[in-house]
């Protein structure tokens, strides 16, 4: 599997992140020299079974043990099955040729049907509140950076100054895929980052270790001492912090969807995919949920509701008109006349 001119064998050997990319990693496990059209379902379901072997690190657990998880089947399925699929339909439509491997290769064992868990409802004003209560102090900065961006905690932990442009109230940030983008700075977001100026030389947002100690990865961390925020120490304080505002399982994706469905009510969807950063309206749709059958159905039951409330307004008039009370009234009426 040729990478062509994107990275060199040497280069991906020398950078541990380039070579832990799904594509690399992917042709590591086939080999550089395997062709596209000898790849079996037998040599995918092989590769599959060494990407399940490789624990994800997911935090730590109250005890401050290092706590992993068997990678998903919806990460399976990115990395290796939908990965190679993907790979095969790019070359045949770039070749403008059929290629044997798409046909031969049975994709239904290996791309597995992925669970698909209930969404969590958008945060409210007050929940954003208890989370700021239950979240340590440093972290609540990025907390409302995010809801006020809607960036994704990556491009967060890794902002810089030099990203940061108060004169033109821009940011500058590289967004998944590698493509550089730049955020509007609000009066809000101004806010947020005017609070933080100082704190470090180069990242916008840092800590102050509370002990000296040691992480998983070496790095000493010197008590009273400031430095960056990482995406694994922010995921770790979440998962500390956040269950003791009792609103239940609270990740910080759900507040970068939260920022982006507010967009939506407030402004308009395409708002929102500017917000987002997405390419295409159709990503922020899935992105949002926004299911048009769902609003259709809306609209269809409340025509449901209106045309029942007319049946029991019916039903009531009727009821008075011929039920006990109306005789009782032309009884009386009867009554009177004698």
């Amino acid at each position: 599997m040729d990478l062509g001119p994107y990275a060199t064998e040497r280069e991906i050997a020398d950078d541990p992140a380039l070579r832990e990319r799904p594509l690399n990693w992917l042709a590591a496990q086939f080999g550089r020299d395997k062709k596209l059209i000898a790849i079996t379902t037998a040599d995918v379901l092989t590769v599959i079974g060494k990407r399940r072997d490789r624990l994800a690190y997911d935090g730590h657990d109250s005890d401050g043990t290092p706590v992993y998880r068997a990678a998903s089947d919806r990460t399976v399925n990115r990395t290796v099955g939908k990965l190679l699929r993907r790979i095969m339909n790019w070359v045949a439509e770039a070749l403008d040729a059929e290629i044997p491997g798409p046909k031969k290769l049975k994709w239904s064992q290996v791309i597995f049907e992925e669970k698909l868990g209930l969404e969590r409802k958008p945060l409210s004003v007050e929940e954003e509140e208890q989370l700021e209560e239950a979240a340590r102090r440093e972290l609540v900065a990025v907390q409302r950076f995010a809801l006020a961006t809607s960036l994704r905690i990556e491009e967060i932990v890794s902002l810089t100054w030099p990203q940061v442009d108060f004169e033109n109230s821009e940011i500058r940030v590289i967004q998944k895929g590698g493509r550089p983008r730049i955020v509007p700075m609000t009066a809000e977001i101004e806010a947020i980052l005017r609070t933080l100026v100082g704190h470090h030389k180069v990242h916008v947002f840092s800590f102050v270790a509370r002990r000296t100690r040691k992480d998983r990865w070496g790095n000493t961390f010197i008590r009273g001492m400031r430095y960056p925020v990482t995406y694994w120490g922010i995921k770790t304080a979440r998962q500390r912090d956040y269950p003791k505002a009792g609103l239940g399982p609270v990740g910080y994706h759900d507040l970068r969807r939260t920022a982006a469905k507010r967009m939506d009510k407030s402004v308009c969807e395409e708002a929102a995919q500017k917000m987002l950063g997405h390419g295409s309206i159709k990503t922020t749709r899935i992105y949002l949920r926004k299911d048009t059958d769902v609003e259709k159905l809306r609209v269809e039951m409340e025509a449901s509701d209106a045309y029942v409330g007319a049946l029991r307004e019916k039903a009531r008039g009727a009821t008075e008109a011929t039920g006990p009370k109306a005789a009782g009234k032309a009884k009386a009426k009867g009554k009177a006349r004698t």
